[in-house]
């Protein structure tokens, strides 16, 4: 089924960039991505606080044209997480698409992150609806797929953060590339839920700055169905574009 089918938007590439970096967050729309996600989750505690006005004021000054911007919150579990979709939202909802779950772990993730959205969008007179998509990187995420891709009709896609996924099983970054693959039907288990429901399925390859390897998760991944993919790097950008946008 092609992307186009699915009724949500086409996603082949989404630059993930530091969400406390203001001269990153200015330059995340040159790249061509189809994505911006500026993330909250993996910061320095010291700087979790901070960095949400940080984002809010790239939010409001850059432009990002077509690409679709979302804002990675902390895991739902943090002491962080509330804090970080409210005062998103609140402060620059306008200029915003998403939210990206991290590391999902039950169907009450999403749940709360849509009812706190929902609450905020009425507060704010918001003119347009915010999505949701969740990451997928734990073993109890993996447990429950089936509830949490019903769990919000906000949800636009699962996202496989593979080695989220590795850590959880205790399995070294190593067990993707050897010859007996342990992620394949993990990578089609979230397929599958996802297809199951309209949503897109998008790869988050567990390779960093290797640009041979994660272009082979890549195309991987689109072999197996994916729809797109999470950049690291701008260099990436191109990448996921040739391969999940390509013929």
């Amino acid at each position: 089924m092609e992307s186009e089918d699915i009724g949500v938007h086409a996603r082949p590439s989404a630059l993930v960039t530091p969400a406390d970096s203001g001269t990153m967050l200015r330059a995340a729309g040159r790249h061509g991505a189809t994505g911006i996600v500026a993330d909250l989750a993996d910061l320095d505690p010291s700087r979790k606080d901070t960095a949400r006005a940080d984002v809010t004021n790239a939010l409001e000054a850059n432009d990002y044209g077509d690409a679709l911007v979302a804002v990675r919150v902390n895991p739902i579990g943090s002491m962080w997480a509330y804090r970080d979709v409210v005062d998103v939202v609140e402060r620059a909802g306008e200029f915003l698409d998403g939210i990206v779950v991290p590391r999902v772990m039950s169907p009450s993730d999403v749940e709360f992150v849509d009812t706190l959205v929902g609450m905020i969008e009425r507060r704010i007179d918001l003119g347009h609806r915010i999505d949701i998509e969740a990451e997928i990187g734990t073993a109890q995420g993996l447990a429950l797929l089936e509830e949490i891709s019903l769990a919000s009709d906000r949800l636009t896609a699962l996202v496989l953060d593979e080695a989220g996924v590795l850590e959880a099983l205790g399995a070294g970054d190593e067990a993707v590339t050897a010859g007996d693959d342990v992620l394949a039907p993990l990578r089609m288990q979230v397929l599958v839920a996802a297809r199951a429901v309209g949503l897109q399925a998008v790869i988050a390859p567990a390779v960093d700055d290797d640009t041979d390897a994660y272009r082979a998760a890549l195309v991987r991944a689109r072999g197996q169905g994916y729809d797109g993919a999470r950049c690291a790097h701008p260099v990436q950008v191109a990448l996921a574009n040739e391969v999940f946008a390509g013929p």
